[in-house]
């Protein structure tokens, strides 16, 4: 059986941004391995222990409507998401993602992206009903995804 590591997202001190957390409480206790990273997508570095199956779950605030997730696999990570990188110092988590994959910290985990519609992104606790909505559905589609590929 392969082993799976599923890493959310976000701040949840920015509303929405904390939906991440959210599907993390959701997951916890199911067994299934689940790290919240923050804000810092280099830290999946520090928690991959060389699972084969790698879940990316984060809020996402446009391109997907309020409420629903999209489930992105391997290349098509790279190919569907942009996000303009600043400079090194300001990476996204798809630039990270394939940084970490290239330089082989990684490995070659079977990789998922779980990207959440949210409506709001700015400081305050709290999630809208669309976030809720979106972590309660990632959930069940993570646990699928684990289940199926495991």
């Amino acid at each position: 059986m392969r082993r799976a590591l599923v890493v959310t997202l976000g701040n949840p001190l920015m509303q929405d941004d904390g939906a991440g957390y959210a599907v993390a409480d959701q997951l916890r206790g199911g067994g299934i391995r689940v790290e919240h990273i923050g804000t810092d997508p280099f830290m999946l570095h520090s928690v991959y222990h060389g699972e084969e199956i790698i879940v990316v779950v984060d809020a996402a605030c446009g391109g997907i409507k309020p409420g629903e997730i999209v489930v992105l696999h391997g290349d098509e990570i790279f190919e569907r998401v942009c996000a303009p990188m600043a400079d090194a110092h300001h990476m996204g988590v798809v630039d990270a993602l394939r940084l970490m994959r290239e330089l082989s910290f990684i490995g070659d985990a079977d990789l998922f992206m779980v990207l959440l519609g949210v409506e709001r992104v700015k400081e305050g606790e709290g999630l809208s009903e669309a976030a809720r909505h979106a972590a309660e559905k990632a959930a069940e589609v993570i646990r699928d995804i684990i289940r199926r590929c495991a």
